[in-house]
């Protein structure tokens, strides 16, 4: 079933409609705008830290190319230290074309590049002792395979460990993350990726399930539909939300943070959830907006900050970053965030006890 809707296709697909960006075949399409951005998850979030107020350095690997040298610049603009980046001229630096679309979503076609290609032993292990904490954003191709002794090094010299997976990292299963269970403090998902590691759990015999109930209160009229609803289903196997992070925090981590869109997001830990809405703002873009979450969130955390306060935090400064065209140029410092945080009535937060 096809159906028009301002200029996109709706097609039924698993029984609800879908969007589709769709061009015609052979056509030169003008096109009014365009603009090049650095992004990508690790320099985001090292952004991110450091108008927090917190020092950061970024590992990644890229190629020998403009784009690597517009990446290079930006950092030392931000005074982010650039010494962990590797550079290999063979192999071309990640780049994505993005098509944005009038609700704010967008369509993105990647080219993974350098991504794809770290190397187990690019990492310089002996430099963690001089950390804080590790922030991990998606790994994929070969350079998943760094994910296992890089979290389980930083969780050896003590440091607050934080995930942020990508869905093909998920899929790998326990070969990936779920073997990393142990040493993460904190994992930070969106809604798909959730269903995604909760699936991959229904799937390990090894995992035991921790099926967890919330306690609701009668007066709640307002109970978000993310609770209410399984988030991955097949057979007899049901994941809840409140099924799902106990789940998980009995392998390990002691916080689950799971974004939920336009939906709020949820915090986990072994007694409550926690949910804090929407901040309502025209939204110009959603690049960018879970990176601003997870790490803001984070550095909340790494500034002694309760994890309600820190859901604030987080909220106001993803919403900033959806009001803007990039992931970077919407972010707020430390002090704009604390100015902004007194004037959210606390209608935007709840929380529930599990038992």
């Amino acid at each position: 079933m096809i159906k028009k809707h301002k200029g996109y296709l709706n097609l039924l697909d698993e029984g609800k409609y879908c969007s589709y960006i769709a061009f015609h075949e052979g056509n030169k399409i003008d096109i009014s705008n365009l603009r090049q951005y650095t992004g990508g998850g690790a320099g985001n979030a090292a952004v991110s830290f450091k108008l927090f107020g917190l020092d950061s350095s970024i590992f990644c690997k890229v190629g020998d190319d403009s784009f690597a040298k517009a990446i290079f610049k930006e950092f030392e603009t931000f005074r982010i230290s650039t010494k962990l980046i590797f550079c290999d001229p063979k192999i071309n630096t990640a780049s994505s074309f993005i098509f944005p679309s009038d609700s704010g979503e967008r369509t993105i076609l990647v080219n993974r590049g350098a991504n794809t290609a770290i190397n187990v032993d690019d990492f310089p292990y002996n430099i963690l002792k001089n950390f804080d904490a590790l922030y991990l954003t998606a790994l994929s191709g070969k350079s998943s395979e760094l994910c296992f002794p890089l979290l389980k090094n930083a969780k050896e010299c003590g440091l607050l460990v934080a995930v942020n997976p990508g869905i093909a990292q998920l899929k790998l299963g326990k070969n990936s993350i779920i073997n990393s269970l142990p040493f993460i403090d904190i994992l930070i998902l969106n809604e798909v990726e959730a269903a995604q590691l909760a699936e991959s759990l229904s799937m390990e015999n090894s995992i035991e399930f921790k099926g967890s109930k919330i306690k609701f209160e009668s007066s709640l009229n307002n109970v978000p539909e993310f609770l209410l609803n399984p988030i991955y289903e097949k057979g007899s196997k049901v994941f809840y939300l409140s099924d799902f992070i106990s789940t998980v925090i009995g392998c390990g981590p002691k916080i689950v943070l799971i974004t939920d869109g336009p939906g709020g997001a949820f915090v986990g830990t072994k007694e409550k959830i926690y949910f804090h809405d929407i901040v309502p703002v025209k939204v110009f873009n959603v690049i960018g907006a879970g990176d601003a979450f997870g790490s803001t969130f984070v550095a909340s955390i790494l500034k002694g900050l309760t994890v309600p306060l820190a859901m604030r935090y987080a909220s106001i400064n993803s919403a900033s970053v959806v009001t803007v065209e990039d992931a970077k140029s919407g972010l707020l410092i430390f002090e704009q965030i604390e100015d902004r945080s007194v004037k959210i009535d606390d209608k935007f937060f709840i929380e529930f006890l599990l038992s």
